[in-house]
């Protein structure tokens, strides 16, 4: 879901600063279409477009014919034979905007990011699911937005990985709407950066609300 902001949107990208490279990316363009980048300013326009303030299912796919669709809500947009190398480089995947200034962040909704390497999961125009997608054969990634209850308010962690079945929940609660639950067995979340050195006799807190289901161990 989109609203007009500058000539290119980014959706989903893997473009560098230099914007060059074996690179791709998804844009909304302020022709109110969806434009998809192929490596080195190759841009592939469907023909179909796309309006502000609405929901839309944008999709590229290529074969091992080098044949690359674009599909629009399920109807196919752009088809078109490309010999491009592209991936999501040094950098990964940035959904929201990519590296290069020359393009703008996006304004809008994004939800069900799935990425699938070696299967073309449409060859013909389709109906869009009704339903969250879900780990299909192949896929690489997945981005389903129901682990967003456990996040790093200061935006400063470069990664937050919640392992076991450590999960937001609703059950126990203190001043929101819902707490972070382990339990007991496996749980846990690992914060994988640098956070600093508590030296000797430098000012630190640390503190949190705890709610025990056991007391034992």
């Amino acid at each position: 879901r989109t609203a007009k902001n500058g000539t290119y949107q980014s959706i989903v990208s893997a473009l560098d600063e230099s914007g060059t490279g074996a690179q791709m990316g998804f844009f909304a363009h302020s022709t109110d279409t969806i434009q998809f980048y192929s490596s080195n300013g190759n841009l592939h326009i469907t023909s179909n477009t796309i309006k502000s303030n609405t929901w839309h299912h944008i999709c590229a796919t290529r074969n091992s014919s080098n044949v690359l669709k674009i599909y629009i809500d399920g109807i196919e947009g752009y088809s078109g034979t490309i010999t491009d190398s592209f991936n999501t480089g040094a950098n990964g995947l940035n959904v929201g905007r990519d590296l290069s200034s020359s393009n703008g962040t996006f304004a809008g909704s994004v939800a069900d990011v799935r990425l699938v390497k070696g299967t073309v999961v449409y060859t013909a125009n389709f109906t869009p699911t009704t339903v969250p997608l879900t780990a299909i054969t192949n896929t690489s990634l997945l981005l389903r937005g129901t682990n967003a209850g456990i996040i790093d308010k200061s935006q400063t962690a470069q990664a937050i990985t919640l392992n076991g079945n450590a999960k937001s929940s609703t059950t126990q609660t203190k001043y929101l709407s819902s707490s972070m639950y382990f339990d007991g067995a496996g749980d846990y979340i690992e914060v994988v950066d640098d956070l600093g050195e508590f030296s000797n006799y430098s000012n630190a807190t640390l503190e949190m609300w705890v709610y025990p289901t056991s007391s034992s161990g």
